[in-house]
């Protein structure tokens, strides 16, 4: 998942599969998140990402994969 947060930076964030939390690495080189699940399912599998930038504003990605 691809992040541009340019003034602030980012403070947090958290990734979710099918509501499940699910280990995650920030990489602010690319600003990417990897993100690595476990056991989910070869159906549609329901993505969502929350970010919380420097200043305290949150944001989210709710997706399907």
């Amino acid at each position: 998942v691809k992040i541009i947060e340019a003034l602030s930076g980012l403070k947090s964030y958290a990734c979710f599969v099918n509501d499940t939390w699910t280990l995650s690495e920030w990489d602010p080189r690319t600003n990417s998140i990897s993100i690595f699940p476990e056991n989910q399912s070869y159906g549609p599998n329901k993505l969502v990402v929350k970010l919380v930038d420097g200043c305290g504003n949150e944001g989210r990605f709710d997706g399907i994969y």
